[in-house]
Order: C-alpha cells, then sequence, then structure tokens
C-alpha cells in the first residue's frame, strides 16, 4: 500500500486503509498514543494535517481496536457507525442510521477484527446492537432484513406487528429475489407495491455494502 497516497487524500479512504496507513508511518505509535499526539507526529514529522471528518473516522476506528465495546453497547455501535461513514457521532441520545450504513459498518469493523486476529464477525454482536440494527431496518419500512444483516431477525420480528410478520420462507423467498438482483428502476417501480420498494431497498444496502467491500481491498 502507498501510505503516502492515503495519507494525501483521506477523505478517498475508509476508515480501516487511513488506520493501516497511520500505523506504519507513526511505527505503531498511534496504537498507544493519545489522539492530539499522533496528529501532532503526523503535523510535524510529515507535514500532514488530517482534515476533521477524517481525523474522526480515525480516532473511531482506533477506539474500536482498542475497546470493542461497539459489540455490546448500542450507544458506542451507533456513534462508531456514524463516525465509520463519515458523519459526526452523537453520543448523548439513540439515533437512526441507515441500514446501509450499518451493514456497511459491521462489514468494516469485522475487517478490523481479521486484521488484529480478532473475531468481530456478526455473530459476537450483542442483543442490544442486534436490537439497534433491527430498529433502524424496521423504521426504514423493512420487514425483511438484507440477508447481510439477517443475524438481527430475531430483533426484527419482535418490533412488527403480527400481520407485518413474514414467515421463514417468505423471508427466503424475499432474499432470494433481492440476491438475484430483481429490483426496480424508479420509473418502473410501483411505489405501492412493499415487495417492490423491499427489494429496492435491499438493492441499495447491497450496493453500500458492495463499495465497502471493494474500498477495503485497499487495505
Amino acid at each position: 500500500m502507498n501510505y503516502k497516497k492515503v495519507l494525501d487524500a483521506p477523505k478517498k479512504y475508509k476508515s480501516l486503509v487511513l488506520m493501516k496507513a497511520v500505523e506504519a508511518v507513526t511505527d505503531g505509535g498511534c496504537l498507544v498514543w493519545e489522539f492530539d499526539t499522533t496528529f501532532d507526529h503526523l503535523k510535524k514529522e510529515h507535514d500532514i494535517e488530517v482534515d476533521p471528518a477524517s481525523a474522526d473516522r480515525l480516532m473511531a476506528i482506533l477506539s474500536a481496536r482498542a475497546n470493542p465495546s461497539f459489540l455490546w453497547d448500542a450507544a458506542v455501535f451507533q456513534a462508531t457507525v456514524q463516525s465509520l461513514n463519515g458523519y459526526q457521532a452523537i453520543t448523548d441520545t439513540f439515533v437512526q442510521c441507515s441500514p446501509g450504513e450499518c451493514a456497511a459498518a459491521v462489514a468494516e469493523l469485522e475487517e478490523l477484527g481479521s486484521y488484529i486476529s480478532e473475531d468481530f464477525s456478526r455473530h459476537m454482536y450483542n442483543d442490544d446492537c442486534r436490537i439497534y440494527i433491527a430498529g433502524c431496518c424496521v423504521a426504514d419500512g423493512l420487514v425483511c432484513l438484507p440477508e447481510y444483516l439477517s443475524f438481527c431477525d430475531v430483533e426484527a420480528q419482535r418490533m412488527l406487528s403480527v400481520s407485518q410478520r413474514l414467515s421463514s420462507s417468505e423471508l427466503k423467498k424475499v432474499r432470494d429475489l433481492a440476491r438475484k438482483g430483481v429490483v426496480h428502476t424508479d420509473d418502473d417501480m410501483d411505489s405501492e407495491n412493499p415487495l417492490e420498494v423491499m427489494l429496492r431497498k435491499h438493492a441499495e444496502v447491497r450496493t453500500y455494502l458492495s463499495e465497502t467491500r471493494k474500498s477495503l481491498l485497499h487495505a
């Protein structure tokens, strides 16, 4: 990896890629230093000034590396999702992140775990975080969660009324269609058809997740 290239344009790279670049140019110092010390070192030793949004993403991924409380603390998970997706983290109240943002963050954090030989896979999230993810999806109108977020199915089902809940076969049907890429464009989608709307939302999550995975290839 060309670390100088990453640090010259950090906005173009995912947080994990940025972390690896900073880890390399600080000889691992960023893993034990205070954040201010890391940014001072980058400025004084390498003439690199990280923009505020990228700095927030770097601090979020370093914090996740040092303390994986995002796996069991929903407030920490929410803040991590927001930061990794380039937004200012809100820590004093719960807000809704999009299903795509949740999926992208889970994927990036899983890749972080692989990098440091820790298990940050989806089955490691506790019920608080799964409830948060399910809530974001249900609030977005999804009665069938995207396949990548299906580890939160139980929590999502509990949030739905009996009439809204889909059977296992119905969930499978929706996901099979989504996996096949069945999706309608703005021109031909019937906004009154729940299945067409849901498939469109699944496609959006799949695209977001795909773009994240492609970006992580640079790591």
